[in-house]
């Protein structure tokens, strides 16, 4: 493949200038840039056809087609206009007032049309050819595939429920089923996109750089990527631009060079290539780098109600769930060293767990926030919580109601303390035992066998339990609630508050964090958020 030339990373840098790609996907923020960026590659790749398809497309697919010469279809279809004496510069002059009016990056195209009268002039071309082949030498070879064959092959493995009918310069569509047709313009949108689309590629010039502005628009997410897989495998000659705000289809094209846009000041841009080396998903990369807030990483999922929660407590943060606590402090590293490739505050945030304070300290000294609770359940828990909870169900006693929801977890971690007293014991050696690690460079088998058996018997697991034994049991005797909140590890500690007030946990904590998300600023809100350090 040929190469392709893009603009600077920086205003003082030169044109890059990249070769053997098939495919480029150029990401960013709303306003970095990226339609003008699709624009330059059209308007400065000079030695090699550039087609650009817009982002603004109408879909009218017309019944019937008026038929033209290939020549005339394809020049309309590139450069908007056809010119039999005009040579490719002249053409390439006129392409921006032709094809584009003049506004190269907001001109909505309107070449539905022309697509499609490019099938069939290639259709019929390449009928031409094969008949004046046969005329002239007999037996005569298989005529090879035309764009519409292609396109027909294409479209039966992406709509398996619908057949594409192709003849007589007429579109339809047929369901296998009941042999019923329609006409194209009554396909749905994502019929129509998907056909147009697949012509523009397959029309293409020999050897271009295809330019799709927004390329998922109306294809539902099961079709993108094999649609655009199959549209690159039918055009190896060809180097694909996807420009794109989409970061789920961005993370899609595997194979793709990736380019973050930064920024564009109305004439220069400045970007970085994504590298894939960076250590995270790539959808969650291109999403933190996508965003202009700061970011913080938490634990859970993104339909959690903890989620839920922490999007109440920090509304001008993006909150990112990764699943674990070891998701989130991997998250964190890796964002700080890419801190060339953004300019966001990046944070960190996990449960308590059954972590240590020295433990604690340590993921502090990372920049991580720990929550001064063993679960993020717990947070729903405070006591500020509870009464903030009677309140709003109007229980006819509120400290009653508040004291019965107490009692009732500390009621339950004591049938627990055993199972919970030899989790953080457990959690506490593994940790001490993570401490292990002689220099590999300065010690031998022997020498290392008498480190690790001396490291060990270092470990004295009896004094462990009894500390830990000691803080639960002084918890349960002195009904300490905010140190069970603290120690207590229990995702069904909801349920146990949430049947004092007569609600089941996920109304409970739907309503807790209903209650933070309308008073971001108010006594809760404040309460809960002076809990995360």
């Amino acid at each position: 493949m040929d190469n392709i030339i893009l603009p600077p990373k920086r205003p003082s840098e030169p044109n890059e200038s990249w070769t053997g790609v098939q495919s480029v996907v150029i990401a960013g923020a709303n306003g970095s840039g990226k339609s003008r960026l699709g624009a330059w590659i059209e308007q400065n790749n000079a030695a090699r056809p550039v087609h650009r398809i817009a982002a603004q497309r109408a879909l009218h697919l017309p019944d019937l087609v008026n038929p033209m010469t290939y020549e005339r279809a394809t020049s309309q279809l590139y450069y908007g206009s056809y010119q039999p004496n005009w040579n490719e510069l002249q053409r390439r002059q006129q392409k921006i007032q032709s094809r584009w009016g003049g506004q190269p990056v907001i001109q909505m195209l309107s070449d539905y049309e022309l697509v499609v009268s490019t099938l069939f002039a290639d259709e019929a071309k390449r009928n031409r050819e094969y008949t004046e082949a046969a005329q002239r030498d007999l037996p005569t070879a298989k005529p090879k595939d035309c764009s519409l064959d292609i396109l027909q092959r294409i479209w039966r493995a992406i709509f398996p429920h619908r057949e594409l009918v192709v003849k007589n310069e007429h579109v339809s569509a047929r369901i296998p089923t009941s042999g019923q047709e329609y006409a194209g313009r009554m396909m749905s949108d994502g019929e129509r996109v998907a056909f147009y689309l697949l012509g523009q590629v397959l029309c293409a010039p020999s050897s271009a750089i295809v330019v799709i502005d927004e390329p998922e628009i109306h294809l539902h997410r099961a079709i993108q990527t094999p649609l655009w897989d199959e549209a690159e495998v039918s055009r190896p000659d060809c180097t694909f631009v996807y420009v794109t705000h989409d970061l789920e289809f961005a993370a899609s094209r595997s194979g793709a060079r990736k380019i973050w846009t930064k920024s564009f000041d109305g004439s220069s841009w400045e970007w970085e290539e994504l590298e894939a080396s960076y250590g995270l998903p790539e959808e969650l990369t291109l999403q933190v780098l996508g965003n202009r807030r700061p970011v913080l990483f938490v634990e859970g999922s993104t339909d959690s109600l903890d989620s839920t929660l922490y999007r109440a407590l920090y509304p001008d943060k993006l909150i990112l769930p990764v699943a674990s606590c070891c998701k989130v402090i991997e998250a964190k590293r890796t964002m700080t060293r890419l801190g060339p490739l953004h300019h966001l505050a990046v944070e960190g945030l996990v449960d308590r767990d059954h972590r240590s304070d020295e433990e604690i300290k340590s993921l502090r000294n990372q920049g991580l926030h720990v929550a001064d609770v063993a679960e993020v359940e717990n947070l729903f828990c405070t006591s500020a919580a509870l009464c903030a909870a009677a309140a709003q169900v109007k229980s006819l006693d509120v400290c009653e109601a508040v004291e019965s929801a107490k009692a009732r977890v500390i009621s339950e971690l004591k049938k627990a303390a055993d199972a919970q007293i030899a989790a953080r014991a457990i959690a506490e050696i593994q940790f001490r035992l993570g401490g292990f690690g002689p220099s590999a460079g300065k010690a031998n088998v022997d020498a290392i066998q008498r480190d690790l058996t001396a490291y060990i018997d270092g470990i004295d697991v009896d004094t462990i339990f009894k500390r830990c034994k000691e803080r639960f049991d002084q918890i349960i005797t002195t009904n300490d609630y905010d140190d069970a909140l603290r120690y207590y590890n229990c995702k069904g500690i909801t349920s146990f508050v949430a049947s004092a007030f007569g609600l089941t946990a996920r109304a409970y904590c739907i309503l807790i964090a209903g209650m933070v998300r309308s008073e971001p600023r108010g006594a809760l809100a404040e309460d809960l958020r002076s809990r995360i350090s």
